[in-house]
């Protein structure tokens, strides 16, 4: 070992000067391996270096200073040393250590990178928006929270100052020549809690988390955006699914219910469904007539006589 050989005390390492260049460390004579690396800058830290199942780790042990002294560094390298002799690898026991008492900002990293390789078929533009969300609310209200720590009335606290709009801020975009405008409102704060609910219910599955309080809090709902489609778009759809149904992708009954929906909309075309299919076309054929575009009128008077026609013909 490469260095000064000397009992580690406060005098000793008081009377240390830094080095020049290089690292100077200090290994102590008490310990096995447990030691006081000294830097250029003057930074003084303690390690310790083992062996766990026949490879060579290093532990930092923490920086000279509150709370690490001597003799609190030396004891905790006996710790340590007592679990690599016993099967449990110490650097290991601190890492799991550090994650499961991690802030939600460190947990919100690592979930963006690791939970990609969870969630292969979860597009990239999903992954843009949930970043967007942790970014614009959830970091500047929990970022610097402990995870594990937060409780019902955290997480209910943090919803309702994200709806009463305390997140929202005015940011210059990358050009510098426009600026974004962030609000909040119910539908942000709905939002901010289904991406914060998300990771921890992935921190749960890896055993970072005991729990996802999130599951626990009464959310505002989404705000549902609605278009209707224009006459073209309209059009070229219906189009679509004819050529669908002519190219056996579809069968007829699914082209027909893609129609029904169309003409209908999807609330009445779920309760048509279930009253069964005489119903499903003429009761509401007569009343889309009255509300649906002049080209979807048409397509409803003969599909109303092609069915018709259809169950005349069924009859016994």
């Amino acid at each position: 070992m490469d260095g000064i050989r000397a009992r580690i005390t406060l005098r000793l390492i008081d009377a240390t000067a830094a080095p020049k260049e290089g690292e100077l460390r200090i290994w102590d004579t008490d310990v096995r391996g447990f030691a006081l690396r000294i830097t250029p800058t003057g930074r003084k830290s303690y390690c310790l270096k083992y062996r766990y199942q026949g490879r060579q780790r290093w532990l930092t042990i923490g920086e000279h200073g509150s709370p690490w002294t001597p003799d609190t560094a030396r004891s905790k390298a006996k710790e340590a040393l007592y679990q690599a002799n016993h099967g449990e690898d110490p650097q290991a026991t601190k890492t799991e250590t550090k994650l499961r008492s991690g802030t939600v900002k460190e947990l919100f990293e690592r979930y963006f990178v690791e939970g990609r390789i969870d969630k292969p078929l979860k597009r990239e533009s999903s992954w843009k928006v949930d970043q967007y969300n942790y970014k614009r609310h959830i970091e500047p209200l929990l970022g610097k929270r402990i995870a594990r720590e937060l409780t019902l009335s955290d997480l209910s606290q943090f919803q309702a100052q994200v709806a009463n709009g305390k997140t929202s801020v005015t940011v210059r975009t990358k050009s510098g020549k426009q600026h974004a405008v962030v609000k909040g409102g119910t539908g942000a704060a709905a939002r901010a809690m289904r991406v914060l609910s998300t990771m921890m219910g992935w921190a749960v599955r890896h055993e970072i988390l005991d729990q996802n309080l999130c599951g626990k809090i009464q959310k505002y709902r989404d705000q549902m955006r609605e278009r209707a489609l224009t006459e073209e778009e309209a059009s070229r759809l219906w189009t679509m699914i004819a050529e669908a149904q002519a190219a056996s992708v579809i069968t007829r009954d699914f082209a027909d219910i893609f129609r029904l929906i169309m003409l209908t909309g999807p609330a009445a075309t779920k309760s048509s469904l279930c009253a069964g299919p005489k119903s499903t076309s003429i009761a509401h054929a007569s009343s889309c007539r009255r509300s649906a575009p002049r080209w979807a009128r048409s397509i409803v008077r003969a599909q109303s006589r092609s069915q018709c026609r259809r169950w005349r013909s069924c009859r016994p």
